[in-house]
């Protein structure tokens, strides 16, 4: 084999692997041109899905102020409910201090009756007395009215 023949062989396996080369880099080109595609079709999905958690932030936001409003009510309320307890609680003692004088009154109306009951017995006691003093001086009246001379 001579040169010229071996610079022949080179020259041809040189021009197919340009064949070669220029072959991949057309795959390449296309490959690049796909994932360049798939690259911004990939950042547009992103940029969507930004755009929806930027919306779902904001509706988060909203519910979360929402939610501190229903606390401040419910705070409110536990404030006029607590007043309220401690009302109720003020006048249950009031409610028992005025039971205390209730029972108090009802033991002193029990034992004035009974002081009066033994009273009716002493006045039963003196009026059976004043009548029996009554008949007596009754018969009495009349036993010296018979008796007396001017009759």
């Amino acid at each position: 084999m001579d040169t010229n023949e071996l610079a022949q062989i080179v020259e041809a396996g040189f021009k197919a692997l340009n064949g070669k080369m220029d072959e991949f880099g057309g795959r390449m080109d296309g490959l690049a041109g796909r994932m360049d595609a798939r690259f911004d079709e990939t950042n547009q999905r992103i940029d969507d899905v930004d755009a929806k958690v930027d919306i779902l932030g904001n509706r988060v936001d909203i519910l979360g102020n929402r939610v501190d409003i229903l606390g401040n009510r419910v705070g409110a309320l536990e404030n006029r409910v607590g007043a309220l307890e401690n009302r109720v609680g003020s006048l249950e003692g009031r409610v028992d201090s005025l039971d205390t004088k209730v029972e108090h009154l009802a033991e002193a109306v029990h034992h004035n009756s009974i002081q009066l009951e033994g009273l009716r017995g002493e006045i039963r006691l003196v009026a059976e007395g004043v009548s029996i003093v009554s008949i007596k001086l009754d018969r009495h009246i009349a036993d010296t009215a018979a008796h007396s001379p001017a009759h």
